[in-house]
């Protein structure tokens, strides 16, 4: 009951009703075709004077942003980490076909929506300090914890993948892979810079990424 309380604080409200899924993946898991979406805020000089408070407050702000961009797109947080969100499409708790389209319908979201923050917080870089990196794959997902504490997550190359994209952006920039943008069924109102072959820890093989960007 315990795990189940706390992951209803990383579901859309439409989904809390599938909030006993959880429970019925075992703690071996499943293997599952998601997309996984990493976004990371980095500190910049104009804050380098704020209190510990006040930085404490504009990160809530961010990630409160981030959870409403992950939410309204039909994604569930799978974890904050410091001001880095995971976020997941398509795991049996918020199942999609089009998961690949709403991922990235989300990074475009949080792209404006953290324009939208920073002008409020009085803050105006010459680029946005954040970086977001996808790609999509098979994952395992399941309970992992001890006995005590289990919590939801997905692990798996996938997720690494995703992860390492998100670490290779620049800041201000929305990496996705090609396994990403094979499966989009729209491409309306979107640039995509192909930005070649990276090499990626752990894999033996290159993945082709490209940057997504708004038309003008």
């Amino acid at each position: 009951e315990q795990q189940i309380r706390i992951t209803k604080t990383y579901l859309p409200p439409q989904m809390v009703d599938n909030i006993h899924e959880i429970s019925n993946i075992s703690l071996g898991g499943e293997r599952r075709i998601v997309t996984c979406l990493f976004v990371e805020a980095r500190s910049f000089d104009s804050l380098k004077h704020v209190s510990p408070r006040e930085m404490l407050d504009i990160l809530n702000h961010y990630l409160t942003a981030a959870t409403d961009c992950i939410h309204g797109n039909g994604g569930i947080v799978d974890k904050y980490t410091g001001n880095e969100v995971m976020a997941l499409f398509n795991t049996r708790l918020n199942p999609a076909e089009d998961h690949a389209d709403r991922a990235l319908a989300c990074a475009m979201d949080m792209h404006r929506a953290f324009i939208d923050l920073y002008e409020k917080e009085g803050i105006h870089p010459e680029v946005l300090p954040y970086r977001a990196g996808m790609h999509t794959g098979v994952a395992t997902l399941g309970n992992v914890g001890s006995p005590s504490r289990r919590d939801f997550t997905a692990i798996g190359d996938t997720i690494n993948t995703a992860k390492r994209l998100e670490e290779n952006a620049a800041m201000g920039q929305i990496i996705a892979s090609e396994a990403t943008c094979e499966l989009l069924t729209t491409r309306d109102g979107l640039n995509f810079n192909p930005l070649g072959t990276i090499q990626v820890k752990g894999r033996h093989q290159g993945i082709e990424i490209y940057e997504v960007s708004a038309t003008d």
